[in-house]
């Protein structure tokens, strides 16, 4: 149980922390890949304890394997049956989730009768093969909200659960200087044993392997695993099952408090963190777009394009932009790009209802305020007036002027700077398009916003946009 460390702790303080590629991508596959593999393990530890209990009779253990690969069978089997309905179109989309939650009830539920406690494993091999699988990302939308909504209920609930069965009696006995010893233990010793002796000749460096030892969070699924775990050895009358929860919930407690608020210093200290500034991703390729990431190049911030056309991907890389090796939009593929360089995403391509998609595809990733899109044209004042919600408080610069319009003035003109202290020196025909303050973090403008009366950095802008409003 004490292996897993869960996505849900970790990725959010590597976000925070921007480490460097190799640590980040250890410790975030780290947690995707034990985190099924841990139950798992604890399933068959709880087997062999069962084994023992029962006696060594090759007759018992040959129908516990048979039985075994059965589950493990059946878990690989529903998951190529119901891909195969979806890819038939004999599943509604819209009535995917249910089936969906149907297959792992019904999966559950068989394994279990064949074999006790074996429906854990059938079910997870059934995710595992379900995430491998798809590929189609909008087919699959309604099933991930489904999933997403039923887990952090789901997870509320545990939580609850959890620590309503632990008696302030246990709690108390389990509360003394021998839990803190173990989890010093854990932190101080096991975890970076088993980094450094897990590293042994490979090209991670001494500071990378270091960092990756002093990072290991628990999360959820330890504590909810532990719970039905520590219930099936209460039930058994064994000794101490009482405390596998408690104990484990304090090690949750003491690792989340540790790592949480010792890992952003740590990186720092050990020069591990990222020195760059916040970068951006820019999508879609123009005129305006290659000029805007050049400018913001010009303070060393980084800039990702992630171009429609391939014909346009050499320009980017000779103006000093990563580009994006895949389909932005694709979950599938983000998750296996280096993305914590990034923490904003302009969208500039000239289709509304292209940018509307990514807008509501990328949101959930980087966050609403991080997230902005060019004003474009519309064919009457009815299509705009429908813009609303919080797409119509993102539109940048000025939602008057269209995409095309910035194209066509910027092949005439440059972006010009001027020091935020002297902002008082533009005109009302100047069009201010950004601020970048003194620690190279560049905020853009909305429409329905003005930029801050900071005295630092640089301010961005169109010199006489406003004159040139009909061209």
């Amino acid at each position: 149980l004490f292996l897993i460390t869960g996505p849900t702790v970790i990725q959010p303080l590597l976000k925070q922390a921007k480490v460097k590629k190799r640590v980040d991508s250890i410790l975030r596959w780290e947690s995707i890949i034990l985190d099924p593999i841990g139950p798992m393990l604890a399933l068959g530890a709880f087997y062999i304890f069962q084994i023992i209990e029962q006696g060594f009779d090759l007759q018992l253990i040959a129908r516990f394997i048979i039985s075994l690969f059965i589950a493990i069978a059946i878990g690989f089997g529903a998951s190529y049956l119901f891909m195969w309905l979806i890819k038939k179109d004999l599943i509604p989309q819209n009535l995917m989730p249910p089936i969906q939650l149907i297959f792992i009830l019904l999966i559950f539920s068989i394994c279990d009768e064949i074999l006790p406690e074996s429906g854990l494993l059938a079910v997870t091999i059934f995710g595992l093969m379900m995430a491998r699988m798809k590929r189609h990302d909008l087919i699959f939308k309604e099933s991930d909200h489904f999933i997403e909504n039923t887990s952090s209920i789901m997870i509320s609930t545990v939580f609850i659960l959890i620590t309503s069965s632990l008696t302030l009696e246990v709690l108390k006995s389990v509360m003394s200087w021998k839990l803190f010893i173990f989890c010093a233990i854990m932190i101080v010793l096991v975890r970076p044993i088993s980094i450094l002796l897990s590293t042994v000749n490979t090209e991670i460096s001494k500071r990378e392997r270091a960092m990756v030892s002093m990072m290991a969070p628990r999360g959820i699924v330890v504590l909810t695993v532990a719970q039905f775990f520590g219930g099936l050895f209460i039930e058994k009358g064994t000794p101490m099952a009482e405390y596998i929860t408690p104990v484990t919930f304090g090690l949750v407690f003491i690792t989340v408090v540790i790592y949480g608020f010792s890992f952003l210093p740590l990186s720092k200290v050990m020069r591990i963190s990222s020195t760059e500034p916040p970068g951006i991703i820019i999508v879609g390729e123009s005129e305006f777009s290659f000029h805007l990431g050049a400018k913001l190049r010009s303070h060393n911030i980084p800039v990702m394009t992630f171009n429609l056309f391939s014909n346009t991907t050499q320009r980017s890389k000779e103006l000093g932009f990563e580009v994006f090796d895949g389909n932005l939009l694709s979950s599938n593929d983000r998750i296996y790009a280096d993305m914590t360089r990034y923490n904003k995403c302009i969208l500039m391509t000239q289709s509304f209802i292209f940018n509307s998609l990514a807008f509501n595809e990328l949101v959930p990733e980087f966050g609403l305020k991080h997230v902005d899109m060019m004003p474009v044209s519309f064919s009457d004042e009815h299509d705009r007036s429908n813009v609303d919600g919080p797409i119509r408080n993102h539109i940048l610069f000025d939602w008057n002027f269209t995409s095309r319009w910035f194209n066509r003035f910027i092949s005439e003109h440059n972006i010009l700077e001027i020091p935020a202290k002297k902002q008082n020196q533009l005109t009302k025909n100047d069009m201010v398009l950004y601020h970048i303050d003194n620690n190279s973090v560049v905020t853009f403008k909305r429409s329905n916003q003005f930029i801050s009366d900071d005295e630092e950095g640089v301010i961005g802008y169109l010199k006489d946009a406003y004159l040139h409003q009909n061209i």
